[in-house]
């Protein structure tokens, strides 16, 4: 069996309205998601600096003050990665998948859910056939563990998150989300 605490951590504790944030994040621009290769992926993201200064990101980054989030924005980052910004809203199309993947700038995701159903897939990187299924939940913040491989599995509906970046380590993350 494999342990899900050292994938997956969500944060009930910590109040959170995914209807009322994602109200908020409503007139964002998005642009498409590209790869480390620089291609197309199925997902859209925004980066608009407005974005940190909406209510319920300006609430939240003070929450994670102490998280190491690499807030930039600066007009030099141009690429639409996650782990450059610290922060992005991301729209992924009905139907279709994100590969399986390990994240290269960032070791844990702080995933805001924002529209439901949606889940990750976590793959056991010794053996790919064991894997783990984390069902997101309303109102629950959830902590990732990106330095695991994971993918996004097909959805019905669109999928709608936002994201802060961290850069501590997944254990940590794990002793600072007792603190909150």
């Amino acid at each position: 069996m494999w342990d899900s605490s050292q994938l997956v951590l969500e944060l009930p504790e910590i109040e959170f309205n995914s209807d009322d944030f994602l109200k908020e994040m409503q007139d964002f621009p998005f642009h498409d998601y590209l790869n480390d290769h620089e291609d197309t992926t199925p997902m859209q993201v925004s980066y608009d600096k407005a974005l940190l200064e909406t209510k319920a990101v300006k609430h939240f980054l003070n929450i994670f003050k102490d998280w190491d989030i690499p807030i930039n924005t600066t007009e030099e980052v141009n690429s639409y990665t996650p782990g450059l910004k610290g922060y992005f809203l991301i729209r992924t199309a009905k139907q279709t998948q994100f590969d399986l993947h390990i994240d290269a700038l960032r070791t844990v995701g702080i995933v805001f859910p924002l529209t439901f159903p949606q889940r990750i897939v976590f793959k056991h990187a010794e053996d790919p056939s064991i894997s783990y299924v984390h069902e997101y939940k309303p109102n629950v913040i959830t902590l990732i563990n990106v330095k695991e491989p994971h993918m996004i599995s097909k959805c019905n509906e669109p999928r709608v998150q936002f994201q802060l970046d961290c850069t501590k380590t997944w254990e940590e993350v794990k002793q600072l989300s007792k603190q909150l």
